[in-house]
């Protein structure tokens, strides 16, 4: 870590506090600093095209493009036992295969919530295309997830 990195961070926190505080929002501890579900569940909604769902050959289906791509082998997820069934990804690089990179697992459940927040209008900037995408991924996974 770096000092000027860690300035950021807290400069990017301290904006965001402050916006909390002019809209009225209740910033508010998790109880269980343990629990990381909160936060990979907020990752999770704000990466949503950058997710993946296993295939019965042991790569995985991107959920924008619907292409085939590979978890990167210095990845921690790499051998992982079993295989994560979906996984969020921070970015694509292509060698001689396509690989995720900063993975990170998921629970299928999670994207089914983001979508229903997206039928709800929450998600509406993008003149509906978000949630279109949504509704044809949810489609499609739905009998896998539950």
């Amino acid at each position: 870590m770096q000092f000027k990195s860690l300035g950021r961070v807290r400069d990017v926190r301290d904006q965001l506090a402050g916006l909390c505080e002019r809209v009225e929002v209740v910033v508010k501890s998790n109880p269980n600093p343990g629990d990381i579900v909160p936060i990979q569940k907020a990752i999770c909604s704000g990466y949503f095209f950058n997710t993946a769902r296993i295939q019965k050959d042991g790569g995985y289906r991107t959920t924008k493009s619907n292409q085939t791509v590979y978890i990167h082998p210095t990845s921690a997820l790499f051998q992982a036992q079993p295989p994560p069934r979906f996984i969020l990804y921070y970015e694509l690089v292509l060698t001689s295969k396509e690989f995720m990179r900063q993975c990170m697992p998921i629970e299928g459940v999670w994207l089914l919530e983001r979508e229903s927040r997206s039928r709800s209008g929450r998600f509406d900037g993008d003149g509906g295309q978000a949630r279109l995408t949504d509704t044809i991924f949810a489609r499609s996974m739905r009998s896998s997830v539950l």
